[in-house]
């Protein structure tokens, strides 16, 4: 009898051990876990974000802008208008208002060898997020030049709101 009772109580032992050590998922739970991982995984795609196409239509550091400014473009007139503040033209780059809008970024008066890029545009149903870097060389000796650095793009056009994120160098 005890030979009999140790192989049941070391059975019982046993099963109590594997119901602690590994989990039983049924097939159902499998597949529940499964789209789970797959819905967190496609996530931003869900929400509808989405990088867009950018086209750069002037980069540089000499824009004729007086102070630091983030905007957006979606009529001709304005367009104009700003092309002839930054630039002092006032024939702006052609660019159809009806598919395109601009955005633009400029530092204003910066120390010398301070750039401005516009790195990423991503849009959603009801945003638009720009997001630029505003780099200044830390080891450059200042000449005391200043300049005044902008970018300026196209992208496709949208009434959402539009929102700017300055990234810091880290």
């Amino acid at each position: 009898m005890n030979g009999n009772r140790s192989l049941v109580d070391f059975h019982i032992l046993f099963e109590i051990r594997s119901e602690f050590t590994r989990p039983r998922y049924t097939g159902r739970e499998m597949r529940v876990l499964f789209v789970v991982a797959t819905v967190l995984a496609l996530a931003p795609q869900l929400r509808g974000d989405s990088a867009v196409a950018v086209r750069t239509i002037a980069r540089g550091t000499d824009s004729r802008m007086t102070a630091h400014r983030e905007l957006v473009v979606r009529t001709a007139g304005w367009w104009q208008f700003i092309w002839h503040e930054h630039s002092g033209s006032f024939d702006p780059p052609e660019l159809d208002f009806s598919r395109h809008m601009v955005i633009a970024v400029f530092a204003g008066p910066s120390p010398e060898g301070t750039t401005i890029e516009i790195t990423r545009v991503v849009q959603s149903a009801t945003a638009t997020t720009v997001y630029y870097r505003e780099s200044t060389p830390v080891t450059m000796v200042s000449t005391g030049r200043r300049t005044s650095p902008f970018h300026v793009i196209a992208i496709p056009a949208t009434r959402s709101t539009v929102a700017f994120v300055k990234i810091t160098a880290s």
